[in-house]
């Protein structure tokens, strides 16, 4: 049955080789993804005589950011001393940057875009 709404509670658990893990919401939400279309657009303008121009630049990287900062929802990371690291978006953006891309890629694996019979249902 396809979901409307986007509950939170609803995880999938990355399993890293180490035993290790991280879960993930499940789904994307629209506002999760309108938030990071919005950080990875970069517009820009300049001008001569009567002339405007718009740039638009992207910037993957704050797309995924918001990504990982938005849907990591838990992990059995620990420190030194056997304490829980706390998930914040400081020790995300510590996150080894191979870690953070099998993340990234498995959000996308479960949010793929719509299909064209879904886009043309709209």
């Amino acid at each position: 049955m396809r979901k409307y709404f986007i509950n939170k509670k609803d995880v999938h658990r990355i399993d890293l080789s180490d035993g290790q893990w991280i879960d993930i919401m499940a789904m994307c939400s629209y506002g999760i993804r309108k938030k990071a279309i919005s950080a990875m657009m970069r517009p820009s303008a300049t001008s001569s005589n009567r002339d405007v121009r718009v740039n638009m630049d992207f910037d993957a990287g704050a797309f995924n950011d918001v990504l990982l900062k938005e849907m990591i929802v838990d992990w059995s990371f620990t420190d030194e001393s056997g304490n829980k690291v706390p998930l914040t978006p400081e020790n995300i953006d510590n996150l080894a940057a191979d870690i953070a891309q099998i993340v990234v890629e498995e959000i996308g694996r479960l949010n793929p875009q719509r299909s064209e019979e879904e886009k043309n249902a709209l």
